[in-house]
C-alpha cells in the first residue's frame, strides 16, 4: 500500500531552460566609487580594507585592523568612512600611565563621555544600515 499520489509527483526532473533566470547581477563600483574607496583605504593604513559586490545591487565593504582584530562592515562609501573614522578616533586617545592609579582613574572618567558618544554614532550608523537594507527588501517583494 503506498501513500504516494501518483498525480502529484512530477513526471521528469526540469530541465535547465525551466530553471528560473537570475534577476539581479553583481554590480561593479563606478569610478567615482573607487576613486573613493581608494581614499578611503591610503588614510586607514592599520586596517585591511575590502569590498564584496553583494549579488542584488549595493556593496558591502568591510575592514579589519591589523593590530585588534576589529571588524567594521558597511554598505555605502559614506557609513563605511564615517564608521572607520569614528573607531579610529576611539583607537587613537593615548592610554595614561599605569604607575598613578589617581591619574588613571581621572583619565577615564574623562574619556567615558567621549567613547561613549562614538559609541552611540556607530550604533546609529549600523541600525540606520540595517532599516534601509530591510526597506530595500521590502520594495523589492513590492515590485
Amino acid at each position: 500500500m503506498s501513500f504516494l499520489n501518483p498525480q502529484l509527483l512530477p513526471l521528469a526532473a526540469p530541465s535547465s531552460a525551466q530553471a528560473p533566470a537570475r534577476t539581479c547581477s553583481a554590480t561593479r563600483l563606478s569610478e567615482a566609487e573607487i576613486d573613493a574607496f581608494t581614499d578611503i583605504a591610503l588614510s586607514f593604513e592599520d586596517w585591511a580594507i575590502r569590498y564584496k559586490p553583494a549579488a542584488c545591487g549595493g556593496s558591502i565593504y568591510t575592514a579589519e585592523h591589523a593590530a585588534t582584530g576589529r571588524r567594521i562592515t558597511a554598505k555605502t562609501l559614506l557609513d563605511f568612512h564615517r564608521k572607520l573614522d569614528a573607531a579610529t578616533r576611539i583607537g587613537e586617545v593615548p592610554p595614561p600611565s599605569t604607575r598613578i592609579r589617581p591619574f588613571l582613574i581621572a583619565h577615564e572618567d574623562q574619556r567615558a563621555p567621549s567613547e561613549a558618544r562614538y559609541a552611540a554614532e556607530l550604533a546609529a550608523l549600523d541600525q540606520q544600515a540595517e532599516q534601509d537594507d530591510l526597506a530595500e527588501r521590502w520594495m523589492a517583494v513590492a515590485r
